[in-house]
């Protein structure tokens, strides 16, 4: 039975969301570079970073348009609340004050990037309406590793975070 029109169109359309997103991060890496820096990110992690963020966006992307993309549903839907959640953190500590997912020449609010990534999440879900998925254990084999990989990348961007704090707090008590 072939893929019904809106499931393929809801793929497409967040792929290349995340497409287009990681373009705009891999031409202007210095906006980058300094959204991640204003974040808390030291200038090691940043560098790092310039790289994972766009990657992982890219793979999310194609992965999205791949055979095997519910799997890939579930990860994206994901990826996209730990990095909310971050952005929330951030937006509560006042250290970033736009959010420059598709580069500074498209800075918004970080509350409407936070809004437009709980959309996403529910659109990404409509496939699953769509197609009558039931929740039950055989997708434990999808959900488990999904939420492990998010966990994971809470745990990371964390540890980065607070080794930006702590680096910019040992370098404002040694100045002053």
């Amino acid at each position: 039975m072939s893929e019904p029109y809106a499931i393929l169109a809801i793929r497409f359309l967040v792929a290349f969301l995340f497409v287009a997103a990681a373009w705009a991060k891999i031409r202007d890496p210095e906006s980058l570079r300094y959204r991640l820096i204003e974040a808390g990110a030291s200038a090691r992690s940043a560098g790092l970073l310039l790289v994972l963020v766009p990657l992982t966006e890219i793979v999310t992307g194609v992965a999205l348009i791949s055979t095997n993309w519910l799997a890939v549903v579930v990860w994206t839907q994901l990826l996209l609340a730990v990095f909310t959640i971050y952005l929330f953190h951030l937006v509560r500590k006042g250290l970033v004050e736009s959010c420059s997912c598709f580069g500074a020449g498209l800075d918004v609010p970080p509350g409407q990037a936070i809004i437009r990534n709980f959309v996403l999440i529910a659109v990404l879900a409509i496939p699953y309406s769509l197609l009558s998925l039931p929740l039950n254990p055989a997708h434990a084999e999808i959900f488990v590793p999904s939420v492990l990989t998010g966990l994971a990348a809470t745990m990371v961007l964390t540890a980065f975070h607070m080794l930006g704090r702590r680096q910019a707090r040992i370098l404002s008590e040694n100045e002053g």
